[in-house]
């Protein structure tokens, strides 16, 4: 019979392979404690409200709840990070957030990781001893050790230089991106080759860098077709265009206006570049349609 909970705390954005190794460890001990599981986790990055810079995000709040729970972790609690919260100490947010809200017997502390208002010198130890005041066990995780650093900040940066395939490695994932596909310019459609403009459901999401890539559209249904995605401004139409994300589904006809699409990054094909003319850019994208089979093939091989 289960006694109550043992929690760990942290943004979890992205849910990457770095955060899992941590979800072991708290489903062990959760095991050898006769204790529920449990991530306490926040609804808005911490960084909107004490005033720094806000990271563009990996995942949405019902995303990483999602990815939490089919990691294993049933119980995931979402707090309004607020003003207050942030104000607490470390002492006084396990007291009255982890122990008398949440019922939570013992913590677990990720690595290198701080939570509470920040105090001069506090530590693991200073946990530890608060914890013992309030009843509660802290223990510390170990440190994922796969031969390369883990973060959501890495995962930003490498999706920030393009390398979507490296992103995938630390997120254990490919990377998505969801939307709502929107009317365009249609210059697409006119080169024989018509494209679902994607309208983010989160304007705070993290984008991969311009250029071409091979994706994965995903309709609501499930079903999924190859596509070649363009994330960037099309300086072929001209200066100061706006960032786009536009689709070309492979091998798909149909009208997709105000269907939601989410688009997972396989691969990336090439850079986006200014090209003389639309005669130009039309052969490219036949090119690009052409190597985008080739790295299908080269998936669906290895599979």
């Amino acid at each position: 019979m289960s006694q109550g909970y043992i929690a760990t705390i942290g943004f979890f954005d992205g849910v990457h392979i770095g955060h899992r190794h941590l979800l072991t460890q708290l489903q062990t001990a959760a095991f050898a404690r006769h204790l529920i599981p449990m991530v306490v986790t926040f609804a808005v990055h911490p960084a909107t409200v004490v005033g720094r810079r806000v990271p563009r995000l990996l995942t949405s709040a019902e995303e990483k709840a999602r990815l939490l729970r089919e990691a294993g972790i049933a119980h995931v609690e979402i707090l309004d990070f607020t003003p207050e919260i942030a104000a607490l100490s470390a002492a006084d947010f396990m007291a009255q957030y982890l122990r008398d809200r949440l019922g939570v017997r013992c913590l677990l502390v990720g690595y290198d990781h701080h939570f509470g208002r920040p105090a001069l010198g506090e530590d693991f130890a200073a946990y530890r001893r608060y914890g013992e005041a309030l009843g509660i066990e802290v223990i510390a995780a170990r440190q994922y050790d796969g031969g390369i650093k883990v973060s959501s900040t890495a995962v930003r940066r490498a999706l920030g230089d393009g390398d979507v395939t490296l992103a995938s490695g630390l997120l254990g994932r490919d990377y998505t991106l969801s939307g709502t596909v929107v009317d365009g310019q249609h210059i697409g459609r006119k080169m024989g080759y018509p494209t679902a403009n994607l309208r983010l459901a989160d304007a705070q999401r993290q984008v991969p860098a311009v250029g071409v890539y091979l994706t994965r559209a995903i309709f609501p249904d499930g079903t999924a077709h190859f596509a070649l995605t363009n994330i960037g401004h099309r300086p072929t139409l001209g200066e100061a265009n706006p960032l786009s994300i536009e689709s070309h589904l492979l091998d798909y006809t149909g009208d997709l206006y105000g269907t939601e699409l989410t688009l997972q990054f396989l691969r990336r094909v090439r850079r986006e570049v200014q090209f003389a003319n639309l005669d130009t850019l039309q052969l490219q994208i036949g090119s690009d349609v052409a190597c985008a089979r080739r790295l299908i093939a080269d998936l669906t091989s290895s599979h």
